[in-house]
């Protein structure tokens, strides 16, 4: 079982939303108008398929894969106009010619080490058309450093969400142990899972990118260069294959 398979509903009711409200107008910003219209968009790790009924909405021809089978059944349904399977974004298998490949949400931080962001962007590349873009987001050590230490509740009137989060500065590493209590009809259940996540220095996302025969690419913070204080933090990657 993947590791977000147990809050998949509750990241598709709140965290997704939160995230495509805030995100979709800096990633348009990024892709747009370096791409065509209609341009063929593979979404990598697209979780609940916010982004991807978002581009489809727009125009773009959107294939969506996720390793988390409860991602990709509320994907199917989020995105019908998308082309949506369950895969490894490490080991895609048989796809190529993309316009853009696109990973948000810190989804990047959330595939393990150095040798998996090595292999994230060799795929990437394989599958892009030449000249076409690489654009993702990832979770800095200054930003992990603030919202993955310590313990957090959300709420709602159907939710309560517990968030206890450890972070080792010295790796990068970080687990979130997550309580979630959903209400049904007149009781409530509870759901517990574990996620990990490993912040990467820029100039390990740097080399990478080289490794994998990007021939330039750019990084803007969300906050500072995007404008939208809600991302500062995070910092977005555009990469040309």
């Amino acid at each position: 079982m993947a590791e977000f398979d147990p809050v998949a509903a509750y990241y598709d009711r709140h965290w997704a939303p939160q995230f495509v409200s805030v995100a979709l107008d800096p990633l348009l910003a990024l892709m747009v108008p370096a791409v065509p219209p209609g341009a063929r968009v593979l979404d990598l790790c697209c979780g609940t398929g916010r982004i991807a009924a978002a581009l489809t909405g727009r125009g773009f021809t959107v294939d969506a894969i996720d390793i988390s089978g409860a991602m990709v059944e509320l994907a199917t349904r989020n995105a019908p106009s998308a082309r949506v399977w369950r895969a490894d974004v490490l080991a895609m298998g048989p796809v190529d010619d993309y316009d853009v490949v696109l990973s948000t949400y810190n989804s990047v931080n959330h595939l393990g080490g150095t040798p998996n962001l090595r292999r994230f962007c060799v795929e990437a590349r394989r599958v892009l058309r030449p000249g076409g873009l690489l654009v993702f987001d990832v979770n800095t050590p200054a930003a992990a450093a603030v919202n993955w230490r310590g313990t957090f509740a959300e709420t709602s009137d159907d939710d309560v969400c517990v968030v206890r989060a450890h972070l080792d500065a010295a790796t990068g590493a970080a687990v979130s142990d997550i309580t979630l209590f959903s209400r049904d009809g007149d009781s409530w259940t509870r759901v517990d899972a574990r996620l990990h996540m490993v912040c990467f220095p820029a100039e390990q996302i740097d080399d990478a990118l080289r490794r994998a025969g990007f021939a330039e690419w750019e990084c803007f913070d969300g906050g500072a260069d995007l404008g939208v204080q809600a991302l500062a933090g995070h910092v977005f990657y555009r990469a040309k294959a």
